[in-house]
């Protein structure tokens, strides 16, 4: 048996998942490398400064090796050991580094006690002529040997965080172009049986409109959903060919099956715009309608405004006294916003507690303020249910076309925005888009 068009829509659904799991994972990733790098090179940047400041001790020690002088460099010497011996993150890194400095205490040390033998007045300057030039050379090369690592270190966590995000780019690029491919297959595929499958019943209808009831949908190489569906067409079908009438019953009869054909039509048309709830316009419906008016406006100099209206305390209703009475909330709100809009305006359910209004006649700041207004006093009435009283008040966001939006999505984000900026009180308010939020005086209990 073929497998159902919901199990391919499930596979889809699945594949973008995976593919929104990639990317996140791919973001994280390189946040976490950000992290670790800029982490090291804090830790390389302090010990650079302790460098330089063994550095300039060191100088200065060459220059006057007295005791303040080889005090300092050695706190100094001290402070750098401590530092490449915390930072964990970088110790890998650091090696080579510690042993230098180690090598250059050993040779400040060994110099300061060989000068230390020949005059003992410790506290006296001692000339630069009496150091050793070989121990003073060798200072100088491990000096710019630590500093010249410093610069490795650096260009080495650069490099390494270069490769790790080339591999990674690499690797999650191919990964994404994979699973993409993959969703585009399925996707014409699902297409191409869909279409084939649509087309056979569009067959079947006209053949039944022709009176030619020996004619049968094939039901191979379809979808489960349409092989269910081509058996109940060729049942009845089937019924119809076995049935001796005459002529114009048999016209009376066809065109009894039309009507019904039309009413399933109407009605699957009716049930996919309107919300099962309410029986207002559900999202679809709402999207598509703002689609068509703003196509029809475009160029021109109509205008309309978008209410976009959330229940409050909705939810307290839901948990204090179930979903039975939720429901009752949201369809006694909706028939109060049917019944005092305009006939040419449009009012739905967006979603949960959420609806949408659209008007043709209000477009000023008064009206859209006086309408906001109104909703908000028809939406605040007592609603009762089962002997109790059931109280919410509304958060409301307008938007104005084209002032806020030249598109579906730009006005319904403008709106939504509007709304939650309404929600920040906790009383029923409005707000329209770039004006100061208007608030009811009493607040929501």
């Amino acid at each position: 048996m073929h497998r159902s068009l919901n199990h391919y829509l499930a596979s889809l659904f699945s594949l973008s998942v995976i593919l929104c799991i990639s990317v996140i994972v791919y973001i994280s990733f390189i946040k976490i490398e950000d992290y670790k790098a800029k982490k090291q090179l804090n830790q390389i940047m302090d010990i650079q400064i302790s460098l330089e400041s063994l550095s300039s001790y060191l100088w200065a020690y060459t220059q006057n090796r007295g005791k303040n002088n080889f005090t300092q460099f050695m706190i100094s010497h001290n402070k750098l050991n401590e530092l490449l011996s915390q930072n964990e993150d970088v110790l890998y890194l650091t090696k080579d580094l510690k042993k230098m400095n180690l090598e250059l205490y050993f040779l400040v040390q060994y110099e300061n006690n060989h000068l230390l033998d020949k005059d003992r007045h410790y506290d006296s300057v001692v000339n630069y002529n009496k150091s050793n030039p070989v121990i003073q050379s060798r200072i100088n090369i491990v000096s710019q040997d630590m500093n010249n690592e410093i610069i490795y270190i650096y260009k080495k966590i650069l490099n390494n965080k270069s490769t790790k995000l080339q591999n990674l780019n690499y690797y999650t690029q191919a990964g994404i172009i994979f699973i993409s491919l993959v969703v585009m297959l399925l996707c014409f595929y699902i297409k191409i049986k869909f279409k084939r499958s649509f087309q056979r019943f569009i067959n079947g209808i006209k053949q039944l409109s022709r009176s030619n009831f020996d004619y049968k949908i094939p039901s191979e190489n379809q979808f489960t959903e349409f092989e269910n569906l081509s058996c109940y067409f060729n049942k009845m079908a089937a019924l119809l060919n076995h049935t001796t009438i005459s002529k114009s019953k048999l016209k009376e009869e066809v065109e009894n099956q039309t009507s019904v054909l039309n009413r399933q039509k109407e009605s699957l048309v009716f049930l996919s715009e309107h919300d099962s709830l309410t029986n207002i316009y559900n999202r679809r419906a709402i999207e598509k309608h703002l689609i068509q008016i703003t196509r029809n406006f475009r160029g021109s100099e109509n205008r309309f405004s978008l209410f976009f209206i959330d229940l409050n305390l909705f939810k307290d209703i839901n948990d204090s006294h179930g979903h039975e009475a939720g429901d009752a909330v949201l369809k006694s709100v909706a028939s109060r916003l049917s019944s005092i809009i305009d006939e040419s305006d449009m009012v739905g359910r967006f979603g949960g507690d959420e609806f949408i209004i659209i008007h043709r006649s209000h477009t000023t700041g008064t009206s859209l303020s006086a309408c906001a207004l109104r909703y908000i006093q028809e939406i605040e009435k007592v609603i009762h249910f089962k002997g109790k009283e059931l109280c919410v008040g509304a958060s409301i966001g307008i938007a104005l076309y084209p002032e806020h939006g030249s598109n579906v999505h730009e006005l319904l984000t403008a709106a939504d925005k509007s709304m939650y900026q309404s929600k920040r009180s906790k009383a029923s308010s409005f707000t329209i888009v770039d004006n100061s939020s208007s608030l009811l005086k009493r607040p929501m209990f």
